[in-house]
């Protein structure tokens, strides 16, 4: 592997690492600020910016916190695998 290649790989793997953080760290603070967040300490839907549809190829299916068939370790209420939010991290 190349020197440029590998740290290519390692700037990625960095950048996957911190977006993971920051949406944690959103979804901390947003269930903390939320009133609709439900009993497990999910954020509402309207809070993340939930929408059925992908967004730019991305979708729930594709997410870390996605668990099917229909829910999301960080969002309250019925998830469709074809739908996207703002916490969205892709699974390696």
């Amino acid at each position: 592997m190349t020197e440029e290649r590998a740290s290519s790989l390692s700037r990625r793997g960095a950048l996957a690492k911190a977006l993971e953080f920051v949406a944690i760290a959103g979804t901390a603070w947003a269930v903390a600020g939320s009133a609709s967040a439900d009993a497990g300490n999910k954020a509402s839907q309207k809070v993340v910016g939930y929408q059925d549809q992908p967004h730019d190829g991305k979708k729930c299916s594709l997410c870390t916190q996605y668990r099917a068939p229909g829910a999301c370790q960080l969002v309250a209420g019925p998830i469709n695998p074809d739908g996207w939010c703002r916490l969205f991290v892709a699974k390696d």
